[in-house]
């Protein structure tokens, strides 16, 4: 996630950053972690299922969350 962002509502999948990880939703299945490769092209993980895959259409999109603080 970038610097500052936070995690956010639901987004139309258009307006998808095209340059960092994100977690989608395609109807159909599960939850997913997927980055935009080119045209409607994405590389993705099911949470379920963690093999990476090259082809879904997602309809939704938000920011993935920070990750937690290490304590010491």
């Amino acid at each position: 996630m970038r610097d500052g962002a936070v995690m956010s509502e639901w987004q139309p999948i258009e307006t998808c950053p095209k340059d960092e990880w994100v977690l989608v939703y395609e109807p159909g299945w599960h939850l997913m972690v997927a980055k935009w490769i080119y045209a409607d092209q994405w590389q993705y993980a099911q949470i379920d299922d963690p093999k990476f895959n090259l082809s879904c259409r997602p309809t939704h999109w938000m920011h993935l969350p920070e990750l937690p603080e290490l304590t010491k």
